[in-house]
């Protein structure tokens, strides 16, 4: 069983809010204890915002509680009604999570001593506790390096794909196994996403004052999923239009091989020059050399493509083939908008 960062969180936060309650007395610790399982977030700042919109949410969910009791007492229907009141209410106010508001508002409602009051703070100041503890711990404890994470996962995702991307002019790949690796790489992608929009909300409302060369790294984290993005996109051009290959020479085949060699090549050197690997002019002189194949694959398509076309299939063959070379083109013009941001990246750093 692997143990992840966050549940050894939730598990602390857990601990620590039941510690919490037994020094202030509280007699209704498992109430705190839920509470501070449902608290703990992907990020830091989401906790923060969780925080925000379940003060609200158990304030609005207590008030109905102590207000229904005194007016209407705790029958089981009438605690139905609340919990569904609660849930529209406070979905109309946008908080995502309603869970601790109907745990307060039931935690208070099944209260049977006739001290009502007293309980019922007892068990929302319970709550709250929970609720404060999960974000303290998410802040304190193995706080999430998004960036380390999501870097490393670009550069994988990216490996995977310029995997897929050199087989695909003679297939080398067999069928399972290229399927699997590209399932692999969309899943990858997906996840990317995930973790830039994580790093993004830590970045955005944490470091609102960061240097200008860390508010950059945004920026250069989201052209690399572009990247990857339009990686994926020329492998589904390949396959939706791999019959057009059938008819190419062996001359535009190689072209086309090549190119796909050299913006592979590109884009690991561009990473390479990111992390300082590499001289930052080697980067240029391959941008050179991709910009001369460019043009030589661009003008072996066009030679090919006789003067005169008559046939319905012939010109179906032809724009297959250059939607694939035009897939290509606007990878590598990606690849040089990435050069291009580490570049400046390294400039202002």
């Amino acid at each position: 069983m692997n143990i992840g960062a966050r549940m050894l969180k939730t598990g602390i936060a857990v601990t620590l809010t039941l510690l919490l309650c037994h020094a202030f007395n509280f007699t209704t610790t498992g109430f705190a204890a839920i509470a501070a399982f449902l608290a703990i977030q992907p990020s830091v700042y989401r906790s923060w915002k969780h925080l925000l919109d379940q003060i609200q949410a158990n304030v609005i969910g207590a008030l109905f509680a102590f207000g229904t009791l005194y007016l209407l007492g705790n029958h089981p229907v009438v605690t139905g009604i609340i919990v569904i009141l609660l849930i529209g209410i406070n979905s109309r106010l946008g908080v995502e999570n309603v869970g601790l508001s109907v745990v307060t508002a039931i935690a208070i409602l099944e209260i049977q001593d006739p001290n009502v009051f007293q309980f019922g703070m007892e068990r929302f100041l319970s709550v709250m506790v929970g609720i404060v503890s999960a974000v303290l711990v998410n802040m304190i404890f193995l706080p999430p390096k998004y960036e380390d994470r999501l870097l490393s996962h670009i550069e994988t995702t990216g490996e995977q794909l310029s995997m897929l991307l050199r087989s695909l002019v003679f297939g080398e790949l067999e069928k399972e196994a290229y399927r699997e690796a590209k399932e692999s790489a969309e899943k990858n992608i997906d996840k990317a996403e995930k973790l830039f929009g994580f790093y993004r909300d830590e970045f955005n409302r944490l470091f609102k004052n960061a240097p200008y060369s860390r508010a950059k790294k945004l920026v250069l984290f989201k052209q690399m999923i572009m990247i990857l993005k339009k990686e994926l996109e020329v492998i589904d051009h390949f396959e939706h239009q791999s019959s057009a290959l059938l008819y190419v020479s062996d001359g535009l085949k190689d072209d086309i091989q090549e190119f796909l060699y050299a913006l592979t090549n590109y884009e690991e050197k561009i990473f390479m020059k990111y992390e300082r690997k590499i001289k930052r002019s080697y980067s240029d002189d391959l941008h050179d050399k991709i910009e001369e194949q460019k043009i030589r694959l661009l003008s072996h398509l066009t030679k090919s493509t006789p003067d005169k076309i008559t046939d319905l299939e012939d010109v179906k063959k032809h724009s297959y083939l250059f939607a694939l070379v035009s897939s290509l083109s606007h990878l590598s013009d990606e690849l040089e908008k990435l050069d291009i941001l580490v570049e400046r990246y390294h400039k202002y750093e």
